[in-house]
């Protein structure tokens, strides 16, 4: 295995363990638990029903006719065999949540392995256990989608470019595994494109390096021999090449499908999020933008979870009670602060923070990420997955805060005499790492968003209610296309780029006629928003629409009238 002591090897590994056996007790919950509580929610059904088809010859696409590029495709190619097997769908969801929580021990794995390269082995403990102790790792790497195997193929990217390239006298096969493992990474999100050029970069630099360090030693008939097979321009060309043939069929796919690499999920997310704000036909105007970043800004510092906390004190206080709890921990804080300044604990911080330079490139690709979704994308309710890209990083940098804290109380306790406040401070951050993962969770558990019920009820209705041959159109549209065993053409563009040209256009309902939908489902709201008030009002004379299940999700059936629905 690796290098470490028996303690820090039965630490690791019941660290590793305890996680595991966290994350598969989630993965085996009830299936249909698990789509009532959106742990494998709305979206992630988008990718059950794209893998159910490609296994039964129906190629990438949910409703079986229109073929889409709009998933990652790693993370759905992935969940093919099971499907191909056999499985029932119901049983398919935990095993792909299965699949998911072992990815996500797999990443507390390989962080640790990073920052022992990067540090040493208590860093590393660090990292694995806030890695796999913390709510919003499990939350976000066990959504039923293509983040947790995401977030994993950056971790071991990192370890690679970290581990290899300052590697004087590399096997040719290392530039060809680094750049393999790059283009997984753009399969699995295409915004990891970044992350691997800044990759591809770093790597370049670090053999440039070695080979200014080797140009200054003597010649030797073994030198001119290992330059000649490792030499800098083969080591580029071989990582170029190993990252351009993976993705090569995938592009090509896309530009044939939709005439373009970016998939057409993003542009229809896009349209969705400035419709959900009243912004579709505004434009990107400085109103959109600042709310856009104040969004981000909330979910990067975590406000919602604050305001949470907030809200049980005042529960439990009364409002003034909680003010002057909050305010008596600020100054404990602050205090505390103080303390660790006048004892050097900062200047053990500094120190050892230098090591995360070594990241520079996924720093530069979370900024980016963050920076352009902030952009371009708008919708609050993504940024949660969207920015977990920066999540590991925030980990290590906690895994290092954590230890600098350890050895300066350890100099602390020898300088003055005050025994045991070293292992002290380890129990007092264990045990508020611990309470962090009780107050996440059950954060999650109570904000959970109350629709995926009403997703998973209205896929259930529509397969006891209409006829085997129906055609239904949904705007929000991956449960019922993955459990209704009804043709559901997806309306708001996100696997459908024929209905985003349409809602732009203001022919939706045209459009819907024109697709032998007779069946509509969705939110009142979505339905009279994107559907009604995105059509022309000729077509809203011909058509009118009556409704069979009224509810928070409404079913309409579309029939010939002389009045609008």
């Amino acid at each position: 295995m690796i290098f470490l002591s028996r303690f820090s090897k039965t630490l690791l590994l019941l660290t590793l363990l305890s996680g595991l056996c966290v994350r598969l007790a989630i993965a085996w919950q009830p299936w249909d638990w698990l789509i009532r509580t959106g742990s494998f929610g709305d979206d992630a059904c988008y990718y059950a029903a794209i893998a159910f088809n490609i296994a039964n010859g129906n190629g990438p696409t949910t409703d079986g006719i229109h073929m889409t590029n709009g998933f990652q495709p790693l993370w759905a190619f992935m969940l093919v065999p099971i499907y191909a097997l056999g499985t029932s769908k119901e049983s398919a969801i935990n095993i792909a949540m299965t699949t998911l929580a072992l990815l996500s021990t797999l990443t507390g794995l390989v962080l640790f392995l990073l920052a022992k390269q990067l540090w040493d082995e208590r860093v590393a403990l660090w990292t694995a256990f806030f890695w796999m102790t913390s709510p919003t790792v499990l939350r976000q790497s066990l959504n039923g989608m293509e983040t947790g195997l995401y977030v994993f193929m950056l971790s071991v990217a990192a370890l690679l470019v970290v581990r290899h390239s300052s590697n004087a006298k590399p096997a040719m096969l290392q530039p060809i595994a680094i750049g393999f493992v790059l283009s997984l990474i753009v399969l699995s999100r295409i915004d990891g494109l970044p992350f691997a050029i800044a990759g591809m970069i770093a790597c370049a630099a670090g053999w440039a390096k070695q080979r200014r360090s080797n140009s200054r030693q003597p010649n030797s008939l073994k030198g001119i021999l290992q330059f000649s097979v490792n030499s800098f321009t083969v080591r580029i060309i071989a990582i170029s090449v190993a990252f351009a043939l993976p993705l090569f069929p995938w592009f090509a796919y896309s530009i044939t499908v939709v005439g373009k690499v970016i998939p057409e999920s993003g542009e229809a997310v896009r349209c969705l999020s400035l419709a959900y704000i009243g912004a579709v036909d505004e434009g990107i105007t400085w109103r959109v933008l600042r709310y856009s970043f104040a969004q981000a800004a909330s979910t990067l510092l975590r406000a919602q979870q604050w305001n949470f906390i907030k809200a049980k004190l005042v529960y439990a206080f009364g409002s003034y009670g909680a003010m002057l709890f909050i305010a008596a921990l600020l100054l404990l804080a602050l205090l505390i602060s103080l303390w660790l300044f006048r004892v050097g604990y900062f200047h053990e911080v500094v120190r050892m923070l230098r090591g995360i330079f070594k990241l520079w490139f996924w720093i530069f690709h979370a900024g980016i990420v963050i920076l352009v979704y902030s952009l371009y994308q708008f919708g609050w309710w993504f940024f949660p997955r969207y920015f977990f890209v920066a999540t590991p990083l925030g980990i290590i940098v906690g895994s290092v805060l954590a230890e600098a804290l350890r050895l300066s109380m350890e100099k602390l306790s020898c300088r003055r005499r005050l025994r045991h406040i070293s292992t002290l401070s380890v129990v007092a951050i264990v045990l508020l790492q611990l309470v962090q993962l009780y107050v996440g969770w059950h954060y999650m558990q109570v904000r959970a968003f109350g629709g995926f019920e009403e997703y998973l009820n209205v896929a259930l209705w529509l397969k006891e209610h209409t006829p085997k041959d129906a055609r239904i159109g949904m705007f929000q549209s991956g449960t019922a296309s993955y459990l209704s065993e009804r043709t559901v053409i997806n309306l708001d563009g996100v696997v459908n780029g024929d209905a985003l040209k349409a809602m732009l256009d203001k022919q939706m309902l045209k459009y819907v006629v024109s697709q032998g939908i007779t069946y509509i489902a969705d939110w009142e709201e979505l339905i009279q928003t994107l559907l009604i008030g995105r059509s022309p009002e000729g077509e809203l004379s011909r058509w009118r629409l009556i409704r069979l299940r009224a509810g928070e999700m409404s079913v309409y059936k579309l029939v010939r009238g002389t009045q609008g629905g």
